[in-house]
């Protein structure tokens, strides 16, 4: 009973959202609401207790939504004057084949902006990029997001796999970097799927057409890649490293391996909706410049800020700036410097229906974790018995990204739970962390946050149900080939690893 209460709040979202297709900014505040309620009456939580988590959910909702706010004004400002159609006939030169196109921004800029920026920018900003290529913004956005499902249990800069170890350190002599290894040996495998389930997002079954050769090869690339560094080198680079190997992947297959593309795949510049690149626009440092600041301040930067610092302000507020800044610099290189506030006013009166949704539903999850709804629900599942219990935590991980819209704070809530739980089953604690990150980064395909943030970039707002019934089945299909890798590794192939 106790569960099932706890599971309200969040019934509501997917109920709402994902099976009656109810707008975000009509559900968000309905399971707010329901939270507050449960918390106080039910689960006797302090009023003034209720009020911190929702403050506290709050303020991180509007970080992520300034976040938001900067991208989509970047967006704009390159697509009005033209610098967009400039970066996007590059792309045409670089492969003609939209399926490449595809792989390329959604699985390889998006790696690369997750290791960079992670916040939900690898989606927000990949998927109005596809929609630009002439993408349908439905499938634009379950692509980008289901290629951003294999590498947020890193986080920025290796972020979240060295805090999962930190939470364990006093009880553990686990390292972060087995951590990493074990998370890599399990996702790894997804990398190898993630190519194809993106063309069958995108194009349908008609769209393997010509292109087996094409994904066994970028599958081998993002998986092997993704498997040396995360077993050999570390957290750090996982994300942007598999997100360059990728794009140089896809553009020494373009360059020299690939055949003639398909007639109904061939990228035509007809299909692009977009002002024509004249003057500085059609310059093409000046049409990227924007992207290149965000690519080398990102990493460069980000590491060097003070973590008390970077806490106070949060990381989407970070990163936020940084697209800010490059997006002034930028503007200043294609001289519409003046046009700037025009564009951000824009932007900022069609923000108001994902604010209400956005800080809602993150408000919703801070209280649910402040009275300890999450972790009821957590518990229970501690009762599959200590074979199946790995898989289950991943599911668990799963819960808290879809919950709270993070990898990490997904991480921080359920590490220290999980791997007592696997201590007192009496199985392997490092493969069932590793299990849990790995469920924490597959959440952010269908977390409420992320879908939010992704739609309302491509002018989808109010159709999140949809999105979330396009990734679902993606989903499932990683988690499952996810769960089962860290079953056979804790049963079969290593279940010593990480266990001194």
């Amino acid at each position: 009973m106790l569960t099932l209460v706890s599971a309200i709040p969040i019934a509501i979202v997917i109920i709402g959202i994902g099976i009656l297709a109810k707008p975000s900014k009509i559900i968000g505040p309905i399971s707010c609401i329901a939270a507050i309620l449960l918390a106080g009456l039910y689960f006797k939580t302090p009023l003034a207790d209720i009020g911190t988590n929702a403050y506290a959910g709050a303020k991180s909702a509007v970080q992520a939504m300034f976040m938001v706010t900067m991208a989509i004004t970047t967006l704009n400002l390159l697509k009005e004057t033209g610098a967009m159609q400039t970066i996007i006939n590059a792309l045409a030169i670089v492969s003609n084949d939209k399926r490449i196109q595809v792989i390329m921004v959604g699985m390889g800029f998006g790696s690369f902006l997750e290791g960079a920026a992670g916040a939900g920018a690898p989606a927000a900003i990949a998927g109005p990029f596809l929609v630009s290529l002439g993408i349908n913004p439905l499938s634009a956005v379950a692509a980008a997001l289901t290629a951003n499902g294999i590498t947020p249990c890193f986080g920025s800069g290796g972020m979240n796999a060295a805090v999962s170890a930190s939470m364990i350190e006093d009880i553990s002599s686990i390292t972060y970097l087995q951590i990493t290894a074990a998370a890599g040996m399990v996702l790894s495998v997804c990398c190898l799927v993630v190519p194809s389930v993106m063309i069958y997002i995108v194009f349908g079954k008609n769209g393997f057409k010509g292109l087996k050769k094409f994904l066994v090869f970028i599958s081998a690339v993002s998986g092997g890649s993704y498997f040396i560094i995360s077993y050999f080198i570390g957290p750090e680079l996982i994300a942007m490293g598999i997100g360059v190997m990728i794009i140089l992947g896809c553009i020494a297959w373009a360059k020299f391996f690939a055949p003639p593309t398909p007639e109904e795949f061939v990228f035509r510049m007809e299909d692009v909706q977009g002002k024509a690149p004249e003057g500085k626009a059609a310059v093409m440092w000046r049409a990227l410049i924007i992207y290149i600041i965000i690519f080398i301040t990102l990493p460069v930067v980000r590491p060097r800020v003070p973590s008390e610092v970077m806490n106070t302000m949060g990381h989407p507020t970070f990163v936020g700036l940084v697209i800010f800044i490059a997006m002034v610099i930028g503007a200043v290189a294609l001289g519409v410097l003046d046009q700037v506030p025009g564009f951000l006013w824009r932007t900022v009166k069609s923000m108001v229906p994902p604010i209400i949704a956005m800080v809602t539903m993150v408000a919703m999850a801070k209280i649910c974790q402040g009275s300890g709804m999450l972790k009821n629900i957590a518990s229970s599942l501690s009762h599959v018995g200590p074979v199946l219990y790995p898989a289950a935590a991943m599911v668990i991980g799963t819960i808290g990204s879809f919950a709270t819209g993070s990898a990490y704070s997904s991480i921080i809530m359920f590490t220290r739970v999980n791997y007592e739980t696997a201590a007192m089953l009496g199985i392997n604690g490092c493969f069932t962390v590793a299990g849990q990150n790995a469920g924490a980064a597959l959440g952010n395909m269908i977390c409420p946050h992320n879908v939010v943030s992704a739609s309302t970039t491509v002018g989808m707002l109010g159709k999140e149900g949809l999105i979330i019934r396009k990734t679902i089945a993606s989903w499932l299909l990683l988690a499952v080939a996810a769960g089962c890798m860290i079953l056979l590794y804790t049963q079969v192939i290593c279940p010593g690893f990480g266990i001194s």
